[in-house]
């Protein structure tokens, strides 16, 4: 099947592409869509452009100006710990965001690279919880709070990747019948329901925390071995709290209380309700 995105990576060299900048290289691909490092011929200065992927199956031009009108809600988003936005479009049918070039340090790379600390990892996620309430106190949903999407620039967590990002209704929920994000991180009311609403990004905040306990395991040499090799052979696929090393760990660390609460209410697989707002809840947490 032909990729839609082919008319973009064929010919992102094209001057004027995407009018003011210039396109040198990819720097990553997804199911949403596809990145490229580029710079801004007036000033000089680098950013990335994202050019969302269209989903199968759906009406191109309904597709389109839905995904324009999200781009839109977050044209004058400001908020410290959010990759800032630069300029939206559209070129060859494909919409586009320009963001902030944040580097390639995220926290996923980190707990990969064994480089990310408690200490660290908590102050990270209680600035991106802070991002994500900033959304949803204006009227957006991120639907794609992982570790791959939070970077650090300058030490400061900043929270990208908007390509999943949706509008509220009045009910403070959304109905998601194109498509969501990573399943590890997706909320069960999104997967079962197709309907999300700012709980389903606390549910990837929590999924986020969970990932944050078990690389300060790893990290840690004082961690006992045994521990480790009972998290490499258990499935990925069971709910975090039911996952007995996990749960074990958390009674290990010598942290307050509240971690191991926020991360278990945050990741309850029945759904939450749609009005909640959880997000504040993380900026409790400390190392």
């Amino acid at each position: 099947m032909t990729d839609p995105l082919d008319v973009i990576t064929q010919s992102f060299r094209e001057p004027g592409l995407v009018p003011g900048y210039e396109i040198s290289s990819i720097l990553g691909s997804g199911g949403q869509g596809i990145v490229f490092k580029a710079k801004k011929t007036a000033i000089g200065r680098t950013y990335a452009i994202k050019f969302l992927r269209p989903p199968d199956h759906v009406n191109p031009t309904t597709w389109r100006n839905s995904e324009l009108g999200n781009l839109a809600a977050l044209a004058d988003m400001r908020h410290p710990n959010l990759v800032a936005i630069e300029d939206r479009g559209e070129t060859k049918s494909i919409p586009y965001l320009v963001l902030e070039y944040a580097g390639d340090q995220s926290l996923k790379t980190l707990m990969t690279q064994r480089r990310l600390g408690l200490k660290d990892g908590l102050r990270w996620l209680r600035q991106t919880a802070d991002a994500v309430q900033y959304l949803h106190d204006h009227g957006v949903l991120h639907l794609d709070v992982k570790p791959s999407n939070i970077y650090v620039l300058d030490g400061r967590a900043k929270l990208g990747d908007f390509g999943l990002v949706r509008l509220q209704s009045h009910s403070g929920a959304v109905d998601l019948s194109l498509a969501f994000g990573t399943p590890e991180y997706v909320a069960p009311e999104v997967v079962s329901l197709h309907r999300a609403s700012p709980v389903s990004d606390v549910f990837g905040l929590g999924r986020t925390l969970d990932d944050l306990l078990i690389a300060a395991a790893v990290t840690d040499d004082r961690q006992p071995a045994s521990w480790l090799m009972e998290l490499a052979t258990e499935s990925t696929a069971m709910e975090p709290t039911q996952r007995p090393s996990l749960i074990a760990f958390r009674k290990r660390l010598a942290a307050p209380g509240g971690i191991r609460k926020v991360a278990f209410r945050s990741l309850r697989p029945e759904p939450r309700s749609s009005g909640a707002k959880g997000s504040p809840r993380f900026r409790s947490l400390r190392g």
